[in-house]
């Protein structure tokens, strides 16, 4: 009978303590945060990275909330883009009907575009991780255009001058650019022809390609009568699109001309797990050569440790960008909230500015992991460095890194 009525008192016990659980966490208030990534199209290498990084900013930001007794509790909603621009802002507006104000994401500059004017007028927020076409190429004259689009990464300016300056040290006295027309590819095209004429290469021909394109036959066409009259070795083929960029190397023949010559490309190739899994003797025999925003701190070697032991890929730059951007986006919600306001674009535009610099100072007892965040008056970061990825037996290798600083290109 003792045995029993123990029994009892501990499953009582237990009850009481699960309720007691259960309640509080009832009486937790919900951030929701939309997350508008691709996972089944063109960037879905950089999606699933940024969806996973998100999953576990999720449970560690509502670890911090719980351990500083804030009242509220985040939850993602996600939504899978295609980095298609129409299903993106489709997203969105489901997303708001079911009262989300804010979102992570989305991924690409064309996306960002299409959604700005809804943005603008229903006064939502996104924190872009990789957007970087210039403000002026997604629509925005003005900073007032763009306060309520944020994006963690520096613009396309640097990336064209990274690229370019790239070219130079590998030798390219002649290039060709192939790019994507969207305001993503218009942007850093710009900004690639600029600096390859400030360095001297003869860029011979640009050549633009739809992104629904599936046939690459006129475009390998094209390419090859240049590269085979009087490309050498060192020249460049410059690739500014997405993944993509395998399924045009699976149709270029083995013994093509552009596969003896070097070939770059910009933060949307860098990393991809579809170049290795596709494409990867051609590509290594190419070098591409892949410019992308880089920014790591100490801190980031945590969240590498967590993807591993999770058996997720390596996560990538935006992945780590989408990963401070959650923290960024949570604290100061959360802020608003208790500071007993409801949701107000313009207030909690303001705190995401300021708490960008607080999270970099370490002012809430959490480190970033892309090091320093400042957000300029058109709310993008301030421009920082890039890393030079390039395929090898052993993966994607970061083989030098372009400096901000010095506008200089640092081989390993």
């Amino acid at each position: 009978m003792k045995k029993y009525l123990i029994l009892f008192f501990v499953f009582f016990v237990l009850t009481v303590a699960c309720s007691k659980q259960e309640k509080k966490e009832a009486q937790k208030e919900e951030i929701k945060l939309g997350l508008l990534v691709d996972v089944s199209g063109p960037l879905v290498t950089y999606g699933v990275n940024s969806k996973h990084a998100c999953e576990i900013a999720q449970e560690k930001i509502n670890k911090f909330f719980e351990e500083k007794n804030y009242p509220y509790k985040i939850k993602l909603y996600l939504e899978d883009t295609k980095t298609d621009p129409k299903l993106c802002l489709d997203k969105v507006q489901s997303l708001q009907a079911k009262g989300i104000n804010v979102f992570l994401g989305p991924l690409s500059s064309a996306e960002v575009k299409n959604l700005k004017n809804y943005l603008l007028s229903n006064k939502l927020i996104i924190i872009s991780p990789s957007s970087t076409a210039p403000p002026e190429a997604i629509g925005c004259a003005k900073p007032e255009d763009k306060k309520y689009i944020f994006r963690i990464v520096a613009s396309a300016d640097s990336e064209g001058e990274a690229i370019a300056d790239v070219a130079k040290d590998l030798g390219a006295q002649k290039a060709i650019i192939i790019y994507r027309v969207d305001a993503w590819g218009e942007g850093v095209k710009k900004s690639t022809v600029k600096f390859l004429k400030a360095n001297n290469i003869n860029l011979v021909q640009v050549i633009p390609y739809d992104p629904n394109i599936s046939d690459w036959s006129p475009i390998i066409g094209k390419a090859t009568n240049i590269v085979k009259k009087d490309f050498n070795k060192n020249d460049a083929v410059i690739f500014l699109g997405f993944e993509e960029v395998s399924t045009l190397l699976s149709q270029i023949s083995q013994n093509s001309p552009l596969l003896n010559v070097k070939w770059l490309a910009g933060d949307a190739v860098a990393g991809s797990q579809k170049v290795l899994e596709e494409v990867k003797d051609k590509a290594k025999k190419i070098g591409l050569y892949s410019a992308i925003f880089y920014s790591e701190s100490k801190e980031a070697e945590k969240l590498k440790k967590e993807f591993q032991e999770r058996k997720f890929a390596s996560p990538d730059q935006y992945a780590l960008n989408i990963y401070d951007a959650a923290w960024i986006l949570s604290i100061s919600y959360a802020e608003l909230l208790k500071e007993n306001h409801g949701y107000d674009a313009d207030m909690l535009a303001k705190k995401i500015k300021e708490n960008a610099i607080n999270y970099s100072e370490g002012k809430f007892g959490v480190e970033p992991i892309t090091g320093y965040i400042k957000f300029n008056e058109w709310n993008d970061r301030v421009s920082g460095s890039y890393a030079i990825y390039a395929v090898t037996n052993e993966g994607w290798k970061i083989k030098a890194l372009w400096d901000f600083k010095t506008k200089k290109v640092i081989w390993k």
